[in-house]
């Protein structure tokens, strides 16, 4: 097995047995946060401390990801086969967050504000929305600001034509382009700095590595 020490050997029998207990494992604890499919590796490694020691463990984890029984989900990891349990109530406080966030385009209600909108704290809506942007429907763009997979698009496409035809753009620029306040324009902004769509460089942004990429 791979893992920070070389030369890590493991008998193909413990390696199965401890790809059961891990798997065992996580599914526990993924069933302890629904609704949800996919969580940080860190917290499963906490709770899988005690199968094992940690390079074994670590080790366990990047064999269970490259066999498929893991796999990635944006940052977070979970079973290939998991499966979100929404109850009733659920369904449609999602649904009236997609509908919210999509019908304001580029200029989405806060967390808070959803919150509020559905009836609900913001402890019960923050799954529900990590859900959505795990099944592609939602990209979170701050802590409390997620818009709709088709308004980044939208915005990506904007950002990308005013670049082509002016060049290097400012924030002040990038945000009539957008036609929105500043309160939409930084965040956006800095998450396309972060997602490789635009490089930041002084006051002026261009075109970066990801942004004609599909």
């Amino acid at each position: 097995l791979g893992s920070a020490e070389r030369g890590l050997l493991v008998h193909k029998d413990r390696l199965v047995a401890l790809s059961a207990s891990v798997m065992k494992t996580i599914r526990e604890v993924l069933a302890k946060h629904q609704p949800r499919r996919a969580l940080p590796r860190e917290l499963f490694l906490s709770g899988c401390r005690e199968i094992t020691h940690a390079a074994l463990l670590d080790a366990v984890f990047n064999h269970l990801l490259v066999k498929g029984e893991l796999v990635k989900v944006g940052p977070h990891i979970g079973p290939a086969d998991a499966q979100v349990k929404l109850t009733k109530n659920q369904q449609a406080a999602r649904a009236k967050l997609l509908e919210e966030i999509t019908a304001a385009g580029l200029t989405p209600p806060t967390t808070k504000e959803l919150a509020t909108t559905v009836g609900q704290k913001l402890d019960q809506i923050e799954p529900l929305l990590h859900v959505s942007c795990e099944d592609g429907l939602l990209v979170k763009v701050a802590e409390d600001l997620y818009f709709s997979a088709e308004a980044i698009g939208r915005a990506r496409q904007l950002c990308a034509d005013f670049l082509a035809q002016n060049g290097p753009a400012t924030m002040a620029q990038l945000r009539d382009a957008w036609n929105i306040s500043r309160k939409f324009s930084v965040p956006l902004c800095e998450f396309f700095d972060a997602s490789g769509l635009t490089v930041r460089n002084g006051d002026l942004r261009i075109a970066g590595p990801k942004m004609n990429q599909p």
